[in-house]
């Protein structure tokens, strides 16, 4: 991406991103540090979202994390 995002673009990613994850789902994995669910909910309540690629990546954890599949040897 060549041009720049506007912070406020960012920010309202971030907010929409939290609605399918959930608050209760947000409060419960917060104090992870293996993924970045603790720094989507720092940059979600500071409401300061870093450079793009840092906000993709964060989102691409959370949602993984989130609405991930149990691996096959947990399921069974």
């Amino acid at each position: 991406m060549t041009g720049r995002v506007p912070p406020a673009l960012l920010s309202d990613l971030l907010i929409i991103t939290s609605g399918p994850v959930g608050r209760t789902w947000l409060d419960t994995h917060a104090d992870r540090t293996t993924d970045s669910t603790a720094a989507f909910t720092s940059v979600h309540a500071t409401q300061q979202p870093p450079p793009l690629p840092e906000v993709e990546h964060i989102l691409t954890r959370v949602l993984s994390n989130r609405f991930a599949l149990a691996p096959p040897a947990a399921a069974a």
